[in-house]
């Protein structure tokens, strides 16, 4: 499935006369017939990074970072009209920071399944809601500071506005929000839970 939905993704961001995602040929395929110098190049191009998307694609989803089925179709069955869906991101979908660029594409790309799937799942009054947690102080914390847990703990924390890392029941309480019907009017949104860490 992760494969048929990259294989999806490219043809739908490189299709003739797509307002963005067209890259070096885009000029040339938004005025209609786009010539052959330009398919070429376009298929060219989508060969080329197709393998390497789809590459990079299945080793997030191979370490963990995404589904293996990521589809909510096999979950459509299982949610009521009405439900609300909240899917985990992260600040690293956004910031940069070197050495998470792996787990930075998944939690992007499920920063993106969340604006689609809310509007594909809209008509049954389903709402898809993403949050993006900060440094939080989990086990995967620990696992990042390899050994000196205190040092990587005050460092992270020296990077967050509010002076200190977050904890697992500030994000559940952010989760509680989206699930409840305080957030009815609440659609495709991604909300920080990050002590300003992505904000300021």
């Amino acid at each position: 499935m992760a494969a048929a939905f990259l294989d999806g993704s490219v043809r739908a961001t490189t299709r003739p006369g797509c307002p963005t995602g067209c890259l070096g040929v885009q000029g040339a395929l938004a005025t209609g017939d786009p010539g052959s110098d330009a398919r070429d190049a376009l298929t060219a191009w989508r060969n080329e990074h197709t393998s390497l998307l789809r590459d990079r694609f299945r080793q997030a989803v191979d370490e963990g970072d995404l589904p293996s089925d990521a589809d909510p179709e096999q979950a459509l069955p299982l949610l009521n009209d009405g439900a609300s869906v909240i899917l985990n991101s992260s600040v690293r979908a956004d910031d940069g920071v070197a050495a998470f660029g792996t787990y930075a594409v998944s939690k992007a790309a499920i920063r993106s399944f969340a604006r689609t799937w809310a509007n594909e799942l809209k008509g049954r009054g389903i709402r898809v809601n993403a949050i993006s947690p900060g440094t939080i102080d989990t086990p995967g914390l620990d696992a990042v500071a390899a050994g000196d847990t205190p040092l990587a703990k005050s460092q992270f924390a020296a990077g967050v506005p509010l002076g200190r890392i977050g904890r697992p029941d500030e994000v559940a309480e952010v989760v509680a929000f989206l699930a409840s019907g305080q957030s009815g009017f609440i659609l495709g949104a991604n909300l920080y839970v990050d002590g300003g860490e992505n904000q300021i």
